[in-house]
Order: structure tokens, then sequence, then C-alpha cells
């Protein structure tokens, strides 16, 4: 799935992600999180995950090409979400809105009336959920672990 989502992800808008790309290492092989790259003369871009009793196996792809999970293409920002509380949140009610899960906290802290302090990296976002209000745009910015 990783790699499909790779090659059917779509627009990355205004990422183009040209410096990685002309400067990643012709051999480096981009694996997901936890797998660890393992070439081997046959699969010279096979990744590995170690479990308990298997060894997972799949095939990465060339680093410059890594736009795949945790990137800015749009498959990965666009993910649908699904809300349920009867009684608060109008049954059938649709948004289009771009949250992010650093929305979580910021809304859950607001709903149960803690208050939300200033220096968190989300907003609260209840009034999605509960007013078919808009969230203001953004910017989300996110940067790769590693």
């Amino acid at each position: 799935p990783w790699l499909a989502e790779q090659s059917c992800s779509g627009s990355k808008g205004p990422f183009e992600g040209r410096w990685f790309r002309d400067h990643a290492d012709e051999d480096c092989t981009a694996c997901p999180h936890d797998y660890i790259p393992s070439p081997t003369q046959d699969r010279p871009r096979r990744c590995v995950f170690v479990g308990k009793e298997i060894l997972y196996q799949m095939d990465g792809i060339p680093c410059g090409e890594d736009v795949g999970l945790g990137s800015c293409w749009e498959a990965n920002l666009r993910v649908p979400a699904i809300a349920r509380w009867p009684g608060k949140i109008a049954k059938g009610s649709q948004t289009m809105d771009l949250v992010s899960t650093l929305d979580v906290l910021p809304t859950i802290l607001s709903i149960t009336g803690m208050g939300v302090p200033n220096n968190l990296d989300g907003i609260n976002i209840s009034p999605v959920f509960f007013q078919n209000s808009t969230v203001h745009e953004r910017i989300l910015f996110f940067w790769r672990d590693g």
C-alpha cells in the first residue's frame, strides 16, 4: 500500500521536492518507518522489518522519489475522518476543511472545558463539528522524522 499511495497520490502543490530528488544518493533507498534498507543482489531496494518470528520484506523506492507517507502529497493531507456524537454533531453533516491530528488535543481540551493553552501547535476545531463552521486557512508544516 505504501508504494501504491506514492504512485496515486496526486498533486504536491507548490512543494516539488526538487532539491532532495536532485541531491539524493543514487543508491539510497527510502523504506517505510521501522523498516531498514537491506539490499540483495536480486533486490537492491529491499527493506526489512524484523517481527517477533517473521521477517517482513518489501521493496522501497529511491530516496529522490520518496514522496509517499509523510510527504506533502495531497493523498497524505486529505484523509477522510468520521466523527459521531448524537445530539452534538448534526447527523449527515460534512466538511472539506483541512484539519490536523495536531488539532485533537486543543479540541478535546476545549470540549472538556479545560482551556486551550496558546503554545500548542494545533487549534480548537470544535466549531467545525458543532456549529458547521469552517477553519480559517492556515499553513500546516510537517517535518519528517529522519
